[in-house]
């Protein structure tokens, strides 16, 4: 087990403090890599502990400090990004927390309130993990497990103490492994670790919003795969673009009837009904990803 009291630089004494009841390495949490204290670093980390105090200080382990914490956002999939564009890079926001036995990942609203959605994993479980950028960092990371995901849009000086960080960690000896080897789902009312494909935590029995659900509503609602998954402003867009895209599609196959030339006109409706298919699917993929990080349905 790394110890709350590993020296981050050889220079910093370990200053081991408290916050809003929360357990900090005030000489790690609160400055840059190169180990000089940065009032904006404390500001967004006082900001960010504030946002997630009740549930950080209830899953905190006995001899667990917080190091370091940072705003990121995970990587949509390609397809996501190709038909989305710029949109994607409005979804998926985050906070990922240091601490000396564990990384969690809170997902967050765009405001900055805690979406009772929380993931969490061992440093032994890491089997690699790379920090790349400068202006704006990205972080990829590999589990024993198999699996792999991204965070993009950390702060460049963010990615800079993150990775000074997981060298640090990982040259202790990793720490310790869980038995999921890898990223884990907790429920946020019980800790209950949560199976994928099952929303409905086996202990306290909080429900979450299903992919059957979201599969549902964005086949038969224009919009409402976002709508379900808590982005209502891609829904709307969503709405006004397959809502349109569908009009058009039936009046130009309304128009084919009776038409002396109707290829033409079902050609094109055709099209737009694949088009409007795609949109639909892309939906599909997108909000699978934050279904899969167990939304409760109370949210």
């Amino acid at each position: 087990m790394i110890a709350t009291g590993i020296p981050v630089l050889p220079e910093l004494p370990p200053r081991l403090t408290s916050y809003v009841g929360i357990p900090l390495r005030e000489d790690s949490t609160y400055t840059n890599a190169e180990g000089r204290d940065d009032k904006g670093i404390r500001k967004r980390g006082e900001k960010a502990l504030e946002s997630i105090q009740e549930i950080l200080r209830k899953v905190l382990e006995a001899d667990e400090a917080v190091f370091y914490c940072a705003s990121a956002q995970k990587v949509p999939g390609v397809l996501e990004q190709l038909v989305l564009g710029w949109a994607a890079a409005y979804t998926g926001f985050g906070l990922l927390v240091l601490t000396n036995r564990r990384l969690f990942y809170f997902s967050m609203g765009k405001s900055g309130g805690w979406q009772k959605s929380l993931r969490m994993t061992r440093w032994g479980d890491i089997q690699q993990a790379k920090v790349s950028g400068f202006i704006r960092s990205k972080l990829r990371i590999r589990y024993q497990n198999g699996t792999s995901e991204g965070y993009w849009k950390i702060r460049g000086g963010d990615g800079k103490k993150i990775k000074q960080l997981l060298a640090l960690f990982q040259g202790a000896g990793g720490g310790e492994v869980s038995p999921a080897q890898g990223m884990t789902s907790v429920c946020p009312d019980c800790l209950k670790p949560l199976t994928l494909g099952v929303y409905e935590c086996s202990q306290c029995h909080l429900r979450f919003k299903d992919e059957r659900s979201l599969m549902r509503r964005a086949l038969l609602i224009p919009g409402g795969g976002y709508f379900y998954v808590g982005y209502p402003g891609l829904g709307v867009l969503s709405l006004l673009g397959e809502g349109a895209e569908t009009v058009l599609c039936v009046t130009l196959l309304i128009a084919a009837v009776g038409n002396n030339d109707p290829a033409p006109l079902v050609i094109a409706g055709l099209l737009l009904m694949l088009i409007v298919f795609l949109h639909k699917f892309v939906a599909i993929r997108h909000g699978r990803r934050f279904v899969r990080e167990f939304i409760p349905l109370a949210n």
